[in-house]
């Protein structure tokens, strides 16, 4: 009977755990009693992080097609006894820094709130990268060539969050009606999240042990000027015209190599979402009370696109076909919490 050739993992002789440097500072400076303006930084250095090589037993075995080469792979396949090879590595690295600055409004009148605003940079080696140049886990034969921003490096965000309580009034009617009220706000805004360009076809044509992901060679400067935005959603932000093709027997041409552009060279749309409270005290004894009101989560539902389709090889190349979630809902916290569209919670609470 004859077998499937069997995968393989290679670990390190050594596998380090993930370590972190992190280093932080923060100034205030008090502006009135009840407003305080903040300047903090704060970074970070991680190292020792796993490096996953899915071509390292990878070859080209198509010479017609390749007869110079495909980014220094090599013509036969190094360990035919096994197909896919998984190299694990320990050298990925990272970086961050974060600059964010803050107003804070302590309880005035009924008021408090914050707003704050955060210029950050996140890369990392880890995402895609070159797996000729990662060599069985030797570091020193490592280059910067797949340090790049990570698929979370938001540039700027800004946050805001306001409360106001109605006061307390002298005449009893009005009292009852029209104080411990409050009414509650917060504001996301985020520029767009980085993204790959990648072509599919290409592992297919270099050889079955190859299972790597191959970045796509931009050959009009243009693409990166491209803005991503709702119109991607009729009309592509990126042209398959823009990036190198597959090599053919028709089209010798072709992309060569692991691609030109560092991972995550793109951006895509940004975000934007308003979550809103609306509620009112109801003071039942000295200790007691209930607590009405209604949260919208997502308040104008606004829609929040993905970053669009980035597979040169796949089907509906640079069109945006989907949604993120808000950051918050009743479902849950992060931009994985189920939900896109507007929701609406009614709530009642018995506070003893």
């Amino acid at each position: 009977m004859n077998f499937a050739t069997p995968t393989l993992y290679v670990n390190p002789d050594k596998f380090h755990t993930i370590k972190v440097l992190e280093w932080s500072l923060e100034i205030e400076q008090p502006l009135t009693g009840h407003d305080v303006l903040s300047f903090s930084y704060a970074g970070n250095h991680g190292y020792d992080e796993p490096l996953s090589n899915a071509a390292a037993n990878g070859y080209v075995n198509n010479a017609s097609l390749y007869p110079t080469g495909f980014g220094g792979l090599p013509t036969s396949i190094p360990d035919p006894r096994f197909s896919v090879v998984t190299q694990i590595l320990n050298s990925g690295y990272s970086n961050y820094n974060g600059i964010t600055v803050t107003e804070r409004h302590a309880p005035q009148h009924g008021l408090q709130g914050q707003v704050s605003y955060t210029w950050s940079h996140a890369l990392q080696v880890g995402t895609v990268f070159n797996p000729t140049l990662y060599t069985a886990a030797n570091s020193s034969t490592q280059t910067d060539a797949g340090y790049g921003p990570t698929a979370f490096d938001t540039r700027h965000n800004l946050t805001a969050d306001l409360v106001y309580t109605t006061p307390k009034l002298k005449n009893r009617l009005l009292d009852k009606t029209l104080s411990n009220w409050s009414l509650g706000g917060k504001l996301y805004l985020y520029s767009g999240r980085p993204f790959s360009v990648t072509n599919s076809l290409i592992p297919s044509s270099l050889s079955s042990s190859f299972s790597g992901t191959v970045l796509a060679d931009v050959t009009d400067p243009k693409a990166f000027s491209s803005q991503c935005g709702k119109a991607a959603v009729r009309t592509g932000c990126l042209a398959t015209n823009q990036f190198a093709s597959v090599v053919t027997a028709s089209n010798p041409d072709g992309q060569r190599d692991f691609g030109n552009v560092k991972p995550n060279g793109f951006r895509g749309p940004g975000f934007f979402s308003i979550a809103t409270q609306l509620s009112k005290r109801i003071p039942v004894t000295e200790h007691t009370r209930f607590d009405l009101g209604a949260d919208a989560y997502n308040l104008l539902n606004h829609t929040n696109l993905a970053v669009p389709n980035s597979n040169v090889g796949g089907t509906g190349f640079g069109l945006i076909t989907s949604t993120v979630s808000s950051p918050t809902s009743i479902y849950g916290t992060g931009q994985g919490a189920i939900v896109s569209g507007r929701v609406l919670v009614v709530f009642g609470k018995f506070i003893f």
